[in-house]
């Protein structure tokens, strides 16, 4: 008839599950299994460890062919001695009625708790989540320094060791500036950061030369606004005609159709050539 061995909150609860009842249910902190009887006979018996309880008389003998673990997995005598060093016999260090050890991973609940104390594997995951971890072919040192600039000046008035991993908390990170910014030589600019790209361009803007092939004469027209492709010092190659009598000169020739004539006013400085 199997008999469960379980721990239950802070409790070694050992469950008979043919009836079922519960015959035994008390701190897990404050007993411990008789080693010689479970190797020697084959029996598993919990005693009070500190034998100041006789309540803990009262625990069953059980045969460990009949103890099962809280998955109904049967017991062997290894596995009934793994169960017990893990969970049974921890007390706090006061000696009080704590509760033991718990291997609850690291959180907010631990804040407040005074009684229990976390197990080492608790311990080493979170010690692992949170070291700063250093390859072995780094040439960083593992040792690190924070604090502001004053209190850096006082602890390391020569200066630190380049190895070491230092934070000043209020320092301030230079700005960066467009010498600091890498440009690829493009077109006509051969510049290799951007300040000197934005030297070269303005030189061009102010010599009216930005764009490629712009020739010094040029330069010359767009000064004195005469850029204007056919345009010169000389007269406008324009119609050439003087009025006659109380006509007007003639200022503009149109081609156009009888039909947009028709729809037009004409206007006296206009000669209309109709077309069809």
């Amino acid at each position: 008839m199997a008999k469960k061995f379980e721990i239950l909150g802070q409790s070694l609860v050992i469950t008979d599950e043919s009836i079922p009842k519960v015959l035994f249910d008390f701190p897990k902190g404050e007993v411990y299994y008789d080693s010689a009887l479970l190797i020697n006979d084959g029996i598993i018996k919990i005693n009070n460890i500190d034998a100041l309880d006789n309540a803990v008389a009262s625990a069953p003998r059980i045969l460990l062919s009949d103890a099962i673990d809280g998955t109904d997995t049967p017991f062997t005598e290894s596995t009934f001695i793994a169960f017990a060093r893990t969970n049974l016999g921890f007390k706090t260090a006061s000696g009080g009625s704590g509760a033991g050890v718990e291997d609850t991973a690291y959180s907010i609940s631990w804040n407040g708790v005074s009684t229990i104390a976390p197990s080492k594997n608790a311990l080493y995951d979170f010690i692992e989540s949170q070291v700063f971890k250093v390859d072995a072919s780094s040439n960083i040192i593992p040792i690190f320094w924070g604090g502001t600039q004053a209190e850096y000046d006082i602890d390391f008035p020569t200066g630190h060791d380049p190895e070491y991993f230092i934070v000043i908390t209020d320092g301030a990170v230079s700005p960066t500036s467009a010498s600091d910014i890498v440009n690829v030589p493009s077109g006509n600019l051969v510049a290799t950061n951007v300040q000197d790209a934005l030297n070269e361009i303005q030189t061009e803007v102010d010599d009216n030369t930005a764009k490629v092939g712009v020739t010094a004469q040029m330069v010359s027209d767009i000064n004195t606004n005469n850029l204007k492709v056919g345009v010169t010092t000389e007269e406008a190659n324009t119609i050439d005609s003087e009025p006659i009598g109380n006509e007007s000169q003639v200022l503009q020739v149109v081609s156009i159709s009888q039909a947009n004539y028709d729809l037009i006013t004409p206007v006296a400085t206009t000669l209309y050539v109709i077309n069809g």
